[in-house]
């Protein structure tokens, strides 16, 4: 029997055990390869990422109703990129926050949406 799960089945399962193996695995590759900074979206699961500081830091997803999830992912690489002056953490709330955003709407992210998701 085969125990290794790719990552839909460890989602589908919910096992979290597989799940942070593969993410583990897959986020130490990349940094073998030279990556400073490994972003990793789990969609409504949230977001990792392992700093060019050594640190692992995690964002739960924000709960949005979706609409369309076309261009979260990059809506979210949009937010952690505008977030990273202000440190990893911000950017990866911000991230978090744009790729929902995003998620929200029929189109890609506004200033305002992600404003209300980030308010609450």
């Amino acid at each position: 029997m085969n125990n290794k799960l790719n990552l839909d089945e460890a989602i589908k399962q919910n096992n979290f055990s597989a799940l942070s193996n593969y993410i583990n695995e897959s986020i130490n590759v990349l940094k073998e390869k030279g990556a400073e900074n490994v972003l990793v979206s789990l969609g409504s699961e949230g977001a990792v990422l392992l700093a060019a500081d050594g640190k692992v830091y995690r964002q739960s997803a924000f709960k949005v109703k979706a609409i369309n999830t076309v261009g979260s992912g990059d809506s979210m690489i949009a937010g952690f990129l505008a977030g990273c002056e202000k440190g990893y953490e911000n950017a990866l709330k911000l991230g978090a926050a744009a790729g929902a955003a995003t998620a929200a709407l029929p189109a890609l992210a506004t200033k305002e949406k992600i404003e209300e998701i980030l308010n609450g």
